[in-house]
C-alpha cells in the first residue's frame, strides 16, 4: 500500500465520513501523514465526545482514546476481548482481568473491540 499505507487510511476516512457520514473517522483525516512532505486540507471536524452505546448495555470510554480504554456495563471477567485493525489484523486477543484495557502500545487509529459477541468501534489519538 502507497506511503506507508497512509493512502488507505486517508482514503478509509474519506469515504466512512463524506459517504457513510461517519464524524468519528473524521480527526484521522486532520492527522498529517508521517509520509507527507507537503499537506493541505480544508476539512474541520466537530469537537470529539465521548460515544455512549447503550443497545448492549456495554459502555466503551474515551473514544478517542490515548493509553486506556474502559469498559462498563455488563462485564464477565475472565472472558475474551479482541482488538482488531481496520484492515481486519487481530492486534489483541486476551482475557478481562479488570475493566480497562491498556491501548498504549498501538499506533493512532481505529480499531474494533469485540467483547463477547458485542463489537464497538474505537478511536486511538
Amino acid at each position: 500500500m502507497g506511503g506507508l499505507g497512509e493512502v488507505g487510511r486517508m482514503g478509509v476516512s474519506w469515504l466512512n465520513k463524506y459517504l457513510v457520514n461517519d464524524s468519528c473517522y473524521c480527526p484521522l483525516l486532520l492527522d498529517i501523514p508521517t509520509t507527507a512532505s507537503d499537506y493541505g486540507t480544508n476539512i474541520t471536524c466537530p469537537t470529539p465526545t465521548s460515544i455512549v452505546d447503550y443497545t448492549n448495555d456495554l459502555i466503551v470510554y474515551p473514544n478517542p482514546a490515548k493509553n486506556t480504554i474502559t469498559l462498563k456495563g455488563i462485564l464477565n471477567k475472565n472472558n475474551n476481548y479482541k482488538i482488531i485493525s481496520i484492515d481486519g489484523r487481530l492486534l489483541k486477543n486476551e482475557i478481562l482481568n479488570t475493566s480497562n484495557i491498556d491501548i498504549s502500545d498501538l499506533k493512532k487509529g481505529i480499531y474494533f473491540l469485540e467483547y463477547e459477541n458485542q463489537k464497538r468501534k474505537i478511536i486511538k489519538n
